[in-house]
């Protein structure tokens, strides 16, 4: 009895859910949600009772007088209605947040809204965040010059993000680090960028790795940009370069720095005679270390000089060290001081995209089949698609150079059509019936989808009361298939049955012929 007593008022935790500003279909009155008009209460409330939150937030327009904080220490779920319906903004003034997520021990996911930085911000950004996960948010700026996400931390990921401006708006840095690193890594894939000076830049050490797959950026001045012992690895991503060099690397500290690009197409669609990699060791009083630079599987196009690496001639001055494998260059690249290249497998030339601004490869590039054919990921390229693929039609499948794989079709080369069909269809199993004033069923197998035509021709063809030629045709696939024929199709007397099927590529059976007899 003392028991059950204790087991009913011991309940298992459950999530709190708000429905800000009121209940919607996706948050309806169950008697459990909350409505919530003010976001701000939402995000708080609750936000330590050891219970995970959940805010869900209709479709429209919510303007913070300030920034939307959350406090507390469980974890958070804040869910819009989708990126185009959703929208987070602020009307103040300052140099803030409109979403500013820090300063609280919460886990925060944040996903189908967007978050737009207004034009009274004095440059101010969009998010603020410590650790949290944002996956399918657009980030939009009416403000010049705002950022995107200042200062995002290690153990954070942003997945499904697009990044742009709006009434003529650019950010001046969206993914912006200033040394406020944490610990762990930080991921960002399927990411989108245009209408920004600067797509990532981070100078956090090599304790807070950096991995970013799948992304689009779109006249950048510099797309990627890395420092002073930061460990970065891009791959399957495209990069159309604005009005400097689209990734950067320098180093003025004693620490390593180290950028992995693997899978990329740069194209110079700004200024081409900025290089598409420029990587300097400063000049610096105090030592510093070197800068490492792979470069793998990708094309380089339109430049005036793929790459331009420098460093000063001194011993206690770190190296620039590329090493470039299986690269495409329409050009050569230049060094200055202790930087060095080390290559394989380059070949130049002019890469044959689709379009001048679709940068898929076109049927017969010479960048298909050119990629390392010893290693097995990504096994997927910039578009979700599955590599590596026999782009060649030579039976061997080696991934191709950049961030597109090439998807060969037969319209492409007819080396890649199937085999003709010329197989033709097989009927089996024939069984006739037909009862008195009820009717007839004819059944049969095939091998194959096929056309069946029957036809039910009158033995004598002259036969008294006169009787008609029937026929019938139906579309079946393999297998077993049914006929029903009506008690008034067939007259009494005897039928010449005959059968035949054609299948899809115009392959036509042998036709089967019974002899059968109808009693009405």
């Amino acid at each position: 009895m003392v028991l059950s007593v204790w087991l009913a008022f011991v309940q298992p935790a459950s999530a709190n859910t708000f429905c800000v500003p009121t209940y919607s279909a996706a948050c309806p009155a169950s008697g459990i949600n909350e409505a919530e008009p003010d976001l701000n209460a939402a995000l708080s409330a609750y936000g330590a009772d050891g219970n995970p939150d959940k805010v869900i937030i209709a479709p429209g327009t919510l303007t913070a007088t300030d920034s939307f904080t959350a406090t507390g220490n469980d974890p958070l779920e804040i869910i819009g209605s989708g990126r185009e319906k959703t929208f987070l903004t602020s009307s103040a003034s300052g140099g803030t947040y409109v979403l500013n997520l820090g300063g609280n021990n919460r886990t925060i996911t944040v996903k189908d809204l967007a978050v737009v930085v207004p034009t009274s911000f004095d440059v101010g950004a969009a998010v603020g965040e410590t650790a949290d996960h944002f996956e399918s948010v657009d980030l939009i700026t009416r403000n010049e010059d705002s950022f995107g996400v200042y200062n995002p931390t290690g153990g954070s990921t942003f997945k499904d993000i697009r990044v742009f401006g709006q009434n003529g708006a650019s950010f001046g840095g969206v993914f912006y680090q200033q040394s406020y690193c944490l610990t762990g890594g930080i991921t960002f894939s399927d990411i989108q960028v245009s209408d920004a000076q600067y797509g990532l830049v981070w100078n956090c050490p090599d304790t807070n790795p950096v991995t970013v797959n799948r992304a689009h950026f779109t006249g950048a001045d510099a797309a990627i940009q890395v420092s002073d012992g930061a460990l970065v690895s891009v791959t399957n991503s495209l990069i159309e370069s604005g009005e400097g060099s689209p990734i950067r690397a320098f180093n003025f500290v004693n620490k390593p720095t180290t950028l992995n690009l693997n899978h990329l197409t740069v194209v110079a669609t700004g200024d081409p005679n900025q290089p598409a990699i420029h990587a300097w060791v400063d000049t610096v009083a105090s030592p510093t270390q070197n800068i490492n630079l792979t470069l793998e599987n990708s094309i380089i196009s339109g430049f005036t000089s793929p790459w331009h690496l420098e460093a000063p001639i001194d011993q206690s001055k770190g190296n620039v060290i590329l090493n470039a494998n299986y690269t495409a260059t329409d050009s050569a690249g230049t060094t200055n001081g202790q930087a060095f290249v080390t290559n394989s497998n380059i070949p130049f030339g002019v890469p044959h995209f689709v379009g001048f601004d679709d940068f898929h490869l076109a049927a017969g590039s010479p960048g298909i089949d050119q990629g390392d054919p010893t290693t097995s990921l990504p096994d997927t390229d910039l578009d979700g698609k599955f590599r590596p693929v026999d782009g060649n039609a030579d039976g061997v499948a080696v991934r191709d150079l950049g961030a597109y794989e090439f998807q060969p079709t037969c319209a492409d080369d007819p080396a890649f059509c199937p085999p003709a069909d010329k197989t033709a269809p097989k009927i089996s199993k024939v069984k006739f019936s037909f009862k008195r004033r009820k009717g007839g069923t004819l059944k049969l197998r095939l091998s194959e989808a096929s056309t069946v035509r029957v036809t039910f021709t009158p033995v004598p063809k002259k036969s008294k009361p006169k009787r008609k030629k029937v026929k019938l045709t139906r579309k079946a696939k393999a297998g077993n298939l049914t006929l029903k024929i009506g008690k008034r199709k067939l007259g009494s007397g005897r039928y010449k049955l005959t059968i035949t099927a054609t299948d899809k590529a115009g392959n036509k059976s042998k036709t089967v012929t019974r002899k059968v007899r109808v009693r009405v």
